[in-house]
């Protein structure tokens, strides 16, 4: 983070109000939603803008994997204090209702069916088990085909399980592999990785058949291999930056990768190679897991877009990088309790102006007859107050 002897914050775009539903992207129709080991799931554009928090549920403790239904709703495993289960939120991150079952362990692969089937990863059970849509726990799923360590999994269109299997707990040790079984769950085919000590930990499916293999083998060897749908060797994408990568999703529309290590979430780009999207710490992002795609949702209540130039006492635009901010609303210009105070994130800095998005505002704040604006930049507060106005509800995002 920079430090600035004293901050002014010139606003371009003071307030934008969007009603829900009202688009409020313009750059393209999904968004990624990303689990963080601080027990958050955060909402990111696929360029790394921060949409929000998608869930901060206080039953969310070890998040681990995360799959996106056809019906919407989002689900997220977890395992704290030897306890693993799946926790099922509705698409704006309200939590409905947990799936658990004691067998299970260590569940990193979450995926659904076209029909709604749930299906979970167990490490330690060596088994893949499902949830039935109307929630009755199904048992064993797959198991067969030597399933060793199994953890990420996906569908692909044809509705084959793929499951990415590290076969660490065999001796002698074989090689790791990516096990594939039939919508009834018989084992068909498998892509077995070149070498011993390759560790697959995910595996993602394109919409060509081609099948991606996120890779352990050690930073700054971690990568991602493309396999055809026979199993063929095509491409390999070296993410050197990244250690202990675990989660791997592809984007819906352009098929670019898109990886998950300690450091935080990089895609590959063909021009450059990795590249930086969030990184650990940025907008709230504790050590990210899984990730995956959905479209892009509607704005959730009333959401704040707040966009401003940052400046120091003479007037020098701030410089390039990452600082924390955070806003609060008052009824008056100075002292008092805040109306709503946001959660401190991470915006980038760019020739002096910065973008920040807020979600889920309580209306009452604009139900206040007078309303003023306090910013935080690196928890330093701009003074004086920004004053708002006293029908902020009026404002709207243009055409809506």
């Amino acid at each position: 983070m920079r430090v600035l002897g004293r901050l002014t914050v010139v606003v371009c775009l003071a307030f934008l109000l969007l009603q829900t539903g009202a688009v409020v992207l313009a750059d393209g129709p999904f968004e990624l939603l990303v689990v963080s080991g601080n027990n958050k799931v955060l909402r990111f554009d696929p360029d790394g803008r921060y949409l929000g928090v998608f869930t901060s549920d206080p039953g969310l403790v070890g998040p681990l994997g995360i799959a996106v239904g056809p019906d919407g709703k989002v689900y997220v495993s977890t395992e704290s204090s030897g306890r693993a289960a799946v926790r099922q939120y509705s698409s704006d991150g309200a939590f409905e209702r947990e799936f658990h079952e004691f067998s299970l362990t260590r569940p990193f692969g979450v995926a659904v069916d076209t029909a709604n089937n749930l299906y979970v990863s167990s490490y330690y059970g060596d088994e893949v088990v499902r949830w039935l849509s109307s929630g009755a726990y199904d048992g064993t799923f797959a198991s067969s085909g030597g399933m060793d360590g199994p953890a990420g999994i996906c569908f692909d269109a044809q509705g084959r399980l793929y499951v990415a299997c590290d076969m660490a707990g065999q001796d002698p040790p074989v090689k790791g592999r990516v096990l594939r079984f039939t919508p009834t769950g018989a084992f068909d085919f498998q892509v077995v990785m070149d070498n011993f000590n390759v560790y697959p930990s995910d595996v993602a499916v394109g919409s060509d058949g081609d099948i991606y293999v996120l890779v352990t083998l050690g930073k700054p060897n971690n990568a991602v291999i493309r396999y055809d749908s026979a199993g063929v060797y095509k491409a390999y994408y070296a993410f050197p930056a990244i250690n202990a990568p675990v989660g791997l999703a592809l984007h819906p529309a352009t098929g670019q990768v898109y990886v998950t290590g300690e450091e935080g979430v990089y895609r590959w780009d063909q021009t450059v190679g990795q590249q930086l999207v969030v990184g650990n710490g940025q907008s709230g992002l504790g050590r990210p897991f899984d990730i995956a795609f959905r479209p892009l949702q509607p704005a959730a209540g009333n959401t704040i877009t707040y966009q401003g130039r940052l400046t120091d006492s003479q007037g020098q635009l701030a410089s390039d990088g990452s600082y924390s901010l955070a806003v609060a609303f008052f009824e008056a210009e100075t002292g008092g309790q805040p109306l709503w105070q946001s959660e401190v994130v991470s915006v980038q800095v760019s020739g002096g102006i910065f973008t920040a998005r807020f979600s889920k505002v309580p209306r009452e704040v604009f139900a206040a007859r007078n309303v003023w604006m306090e910013t935080r930049v690196n928890g330093e507060t701009v003074t004086p107050r920004r004053y708002i106005g006293s029908v902020p509800l009026a404002i709207r995002a243009p055409g809506h």
